[in-house]
């Protein structure tokens, strides 16, 4: 197992401790976090070993450093507030070469977010939503077309607003 690996294992082991730690803020994977400062997230990540690598205001793209330890892993920050609030984000890891990192990942959403509902399950391979509350929405999934496990923070529709994706 190469030493990035226990690190990102390391890293999303911390990440839970931090979220089970703080008062009602809803913390994910690597210790982001909604409506964090876009200097601040970047700074989080930056802190737990990623770099820049490409990305503008409202879109900001990091890699682990150095770029072969998990080659095609990366975290993508949304910034929408207008562009200085972390409004959501996605982390995608690559299973070629840890095929058991999918499971150790959907085990720390478990722990930082509890049991999610399982909406696909193979032998090799899972779907699990997440409602922390009545706004965010956690989604993990494989996609078979890139081999990568994909974890998505995002925002869902408020069923009260029919309205709320119109503008």
């Amino acid at each position: 197992m190469n030493r990035f690996y226990l690190l990102l294992l390391f890293a999303l082991a911390g990440g839970v401790l931090a979220a089970q730690s703080e008062g009602g803020e809803l913390r994910g994977i690597f210790d982001l976090s909604y409506g964090m400062a876009r200097e601040e997230a970047i700074a989080t990540l930056t802190s737990q070993g990623f770099q820049y690598g490409r990305g503008q205001t409202a879109v900001y793209c990091m890699y682990p450093a150095p770029a072969d330890t998990l080659a095609g892993m990366r975290v993508t920050l949304y910034f929408y507030d207008p562009g200085t609030r972390l409004s959501g984000w996605d982390i995608r890891f690559p299973l070629q070469d840890a095929p058991e990192l999918e499971q150790n990942v959907i085990q720390v959403l478990t722990d930082l977010h509890g049991d999610g509902i399982n909406i696909f399950s193979s032998s090799e391979h899972s779907t699990v939503f997440w409602y922390p509350d009545d706004y965010h929405v956690i989604k993990a999934y494989f996609d078979e077309d890139d081999g990568c496990f994909w974890v998505f923070y995002t925002h869902q529709k408020p069923e009260e607003d029919d309205d709320y994706w119109d503008d």
